[in-house]
């Protein structure tokens, strides 16, 4: 039975602004999103013009996929598949991390027009399930099972829109266009446990790198990565 939650979240710590370390130029128009995969130690970054580049771990590009899409928003990895949002198109395409063919899609239907669907993707490793999101009018999550059936919507009453979403040691993190943030957030009660705040024009991708708590942001109008020290987090 899907079930939609009613949560107001408070945070346990105070917000706070960070500065990023270091920043750099991608060679991907409109970049929308990012995600690590520390079996392989490379990215992968999505774009709005549908298109996917596999970079090393100094962001030098490996590959450019084949396949071509209509709107790209967000990727995330798991085990041998990239899982990456056709928002557009309302789909969820796997592909082989080993072939970098498509393996399947899942169709995403929701109310809403070509520019409402799925904004943000990240995976649960500690329920083992999806989760979506939609960036605003409502900013919701949806966790799904590994077939994408939905479980339940969950509406976020203290973040103002939601661009990009990644798990890391345990928690989902939520990243804010409109209000340049970072969220913490509960990945069982869904409470926001702490936010940062960076000075940076329309962040639409966030990662952890590895096993570290460095994590890179990426901008879609600035066409940069820029990369932060996880202070505060």
């Amino acid at each position: 039975m899907m079930v939609t939650l009613m949560l107001f979240h408070t945070t346990s710590k105070p917000s706070k602004f960070i500065k990023y370390t270091s920043k750099s130029t991608i060679d991907i128009t409109e970049p929308s999103d990012i995600c690590y995969d520390e079996t392989t130690s490379t990215f992968y970054v999505v774009s709005d013009e549908g298109t996917i580049k596999i970079k090393d771990r100094d962001l030098h590009t490996l590959k450019t996929l084949r396949y071509k899409g209509s709107d790209f928003e967000a990727v995330c990895v798991v085990d041998t598949l990239i899982y990456v949002s056709d928002e557009s198109g309302k789909q969820i395409i796997a592909f082989s991390t080993r072939s970098n063919e498509i393996v399947t899609t899942y169709d995403i239907r929701n109310i809403g027009g070509l520019n409402a669907g799925i904004e943000g993707l990240t995976y649960n490793t500690k329920m083992n399930t999806f989760i979506g999101s939609y960036e605003k009018d409502p900013v919701v999550l949806i966790e799904y099972d590994k077939n994408f059936h939905e479980i339940k919507k969950i509406n976020m009453k203290k973040i103002s829109d939601i661009s990009s979403l990644t798990f890391h040691r345990g928690y989902l993190y939520v990243l804010s266009d409109e209000d340049a943030s970072l969220s913490k957030v509960d990945p069982t009660s869904y409470q926001v446990l702490n936010t940062v705040y960076f000075d940076i024009i329309n962040p639409e991708g966030v990662t952890f790198i590895g096993g570290s708590d460095s994590f890179l942001v990426v901008s879609d109008a600035m066409q940069k990565i820029y990369t932060f020290n996880a202070v505060g987090l």
